[in-house]
């Protein structure tokens, strides 16, 4: 809702960038945390790390700025959920990230230019050298990519 800070729960952060990005559907499952919350919102943030030279800050507050190292070019993209989890949003606290992600470790806010290995099959992009439960299409919306 309103009052939520998109920085206090990363379900997932640092996801590697294709070197070089081929057009089409590309998909990464993350587990979605276990809340009671029928007005959520799930955000994707891409940073464009090929437009500044070394590493660079997220600033929730200024994200068109390159100054001071900010990342200045980002991409949105939120979606309006309704999470059915057994945890009341009031008594959420959110988990820290997978052990199994590979760049779990990665400073947060703090991005580079970092590069993974993607693959097609069936028409959908997937990274490679991951733990399967991040490229197995899991839940309600798995059936969809045969769309």
């Amino acid at each position: 809702n309103d009052n939520d800070q998109f920085e206090e729960c990363v379900i997932l952060d640092h996801i590697a960038l294709e070197q070089n990005p081929q057009r089409g559907f590309y998909n990464l499952t993350v587990d979605i945390p276990d809340i009671d919350c029928e007005r959520c919102t799930l955000q994707l943030i891409q940073f464009m790390t090929d437009k500044v030279n070394g590493p660079c800050i997220f600033n929730p507050e200024d994200t068109q700025s390159f100054q001071n190292g900010q990342c200045g070019s980002n991409y949105f993209s939120c979606a309006d959920v309704t999470i059915t989890g057994s945890v009341p949003k009031d008594q959420f606290t959110c988990p820290p990230q997978s052990e199994a992600w590979p760049n779990r470790n990665l400073q947060p806010q703090l991005y580079d230019k970092e590069f993974g290995t993607w693959s097609q099959v069936n028409g959908i992009r997937t990274i490679t050298g991951v733990d399967q439960r991040f490229v197995t299409p899991a839940g309600t919306c798995a059936g969809l990519l045969d769309d």
